[in-house]
């Protein structure tokens, strides 16, 4: 068998000889993290930041699914399995998100994109006025004629 190397004995003899506080391991965790961007030539700053942002904003989404993952687990406990009130996740009721399903399903993927382009917020004047003109002429046929447009 192979004897073990320096390492391996000093982090044994750590761990052993140098018992620590959960609190104490995390953060000697989190140095060993940052010495490890220090001490790598590649790594700029920027990197270091965005990558510190990157896994902040992960550990963000995880936890806010895991939240409401609990809630709607904590409401089928409480309500049991009938449909879920939902209005709380929305800002319409359930009368207007009934009625946008119902106009959604008359119109076509390209008129509703043209109408939420034209209505955008978003988007400049010019932007709007293009989809607006494109909407109409998806709307009307090539040989309307707009008697009000000179007014």
């Amino acid at each position: 068998m192979k004897p073990p190397n320096q390492l391996t004995l000093k982090l044994l003899m750590r761990s052993t000889m140098d018992p620590k506080t959960y609190e104490e391991q995390r953060k000697q965790r989190l140095d060993e993290a940052v010495f490890d961007y220090i001490q790598d030539e590649k790594v700029t700053p920027k990197q270091f930041y965005e990558e510190l942002q990157e896994v902040l904003l992960n550990n963000s989404k995880y936890f806010q699914e895991q939240a409401m993952r609990v809630d709607r687990m904590r409401q089928l406990v409480t309500e049991g399995l009938e449909s879920p009130d939902m209005s709380r996740y929305s800002q319409y009721t359930a009368a207007e998100i009934d009625a946008m399903c119902h106009e959604a399903d008359r119109k076509s993927k390209d008129e509703i994109n043209l109408e939420i382009q034209a209505n955008s917020p978003f988007n400049d004047g010019y932007t709007r006025e293009f989809y607006q003109e494109q909407l109409d002429d998806l709307k009307h046929s090539k040989y309307y004629y707009d008697f009000d447009r000179n007014r």
